[in-house]
């Protein structure tokens, strides 16, 4: 879990924050989630998808299409469409892993840091 992405939790006290068993970071009141796929609610899972860090998950929703927030799984979508891992990150191999787990499930990618795109394209 990196400050780029929780800086503002603050501005969201009564939010239920949720992060990995391997995560290596403390937010007071998060929840932790020691399984590789955790179904917050139905349609709504968190999908473990480490490469980038050994702790990062992506949320994917089933609704309309497939949409995957695939924080730093995917930060830019030359990742997802060029099969790059991410620039930084702790595992290559698990790094692409995660991509192909999030390929074969999404229509639709948010990337960490891009803008959302369709995944056939």
């Amino acid at each position: 879990t990196h400050h780029d992405h929780i800086e503002n939790l603050d501005m969201f006290p009564k939010t239920k924050v949720y992060v990995h068993s391997g995560a290596d970071t403390e937010i007071p009141g998060a929840i932790v989630v020691d399984k590789d796929v955790f179904e917050l609610c139905e349609g709504v899972k968190l999908v473990h998808t480490p490469g980038h860090c050994p702790e990062e998950m992506s949320v994917f929703v089933d609704a309309d299409r497939h949409y995957v927030i695939a924080g730093d799984a995917v930060p830019l979508e030359d990742n997802f469409t060029k099969n790059i891992p991410p620039r930084l990150n702790t595992d290559e191999k698990l790094a692409l892993e995660s991509i192909k787990i999030i390929r074969e499930y999404a229509d639709v990618v948010i990337p960490g840091h891009g803008f959302p795109f369709m995944a056939d394209q």
